[in-house]
């Protein structure tokens, strides 16, 4: 791993410094969207801003989340009830609109944030009773489906050896038969 000299706070940064901190961020997976550019030569690798940064990096609390990143969801297990542990993909825009997204070389197992009070009574995460007089018989919460398209983040709990998680957000859906 790199690592970078200490210099004074009022000392200017100079740009192989610059590029070793940029090194180190991106092994940490934090995304700066589009807004840097790395050039190769024999000399080492040189980062310099090709456009205003879209996507800055952020702690947003003591979890220590990193940049969100779109994924795709690829399997479902059962977790316990109405819970599912996921796997997924991280994908990337290879073009405009709709269509056109590229699996990268990221993948793991996630977890749904909606479905952490879930259980096989009462209001769910989507906020549907399922014990509720309304819920029909034959109906139960689906897990996400397969092929669905997510904001994925890295979450480091907050404990002395942390592992990274994956965590998105989905509202399960409900389904089944009607008599």
């Amino acid at each position: 791993m790199k690592t970078l000299t200490r210099r004074p706070s009022a000392q200017v940064m100079q740009g192989s410094d610059f590029n070793a901190l940029l090194e180190l961020i991106m092994t940490m997976r934090i995304g700066f969207g589009t807004g840097f550019t790395a050039t190769k030569t024999s000399a080492g690798t040189f980062v310099s801003r090709s456009e205003p940064v879209q996507n800055t990096p952020r702690v947003l609390y003591s979890g220590c989340i990193n940049g969100l990143f779109p994924a795709q969801i690829t399997g479902s297990t059962a977790d316990g009830d109405n819970r599912w542990s996921y796997t997924f993909k991280e994908v990337a825009k290879s073009g405009t609109g709709y269509t056109d997204w590229t699996a990268t070389d990221i993948s793991g197992n996630a977890r749904n944030l909606v479905e952490v009070g879930n259980s096989a009574t009462g209001v769910q995460g989507n906020g549907v009773d399922v014990d509720g007089e309304d819920f029909p018989e034959g109906f139960e919460i689906q897990p996400c489906p397969t092929g669905t398209y997510v904001l994925m983040y890295r979450m480091l709990p907050n404990v002395d050896e942390p592992v990274a998680e994956y965590w998105f957000g989905y509202e399960n859906g409900i389904d089944g038969t009607c008599d």
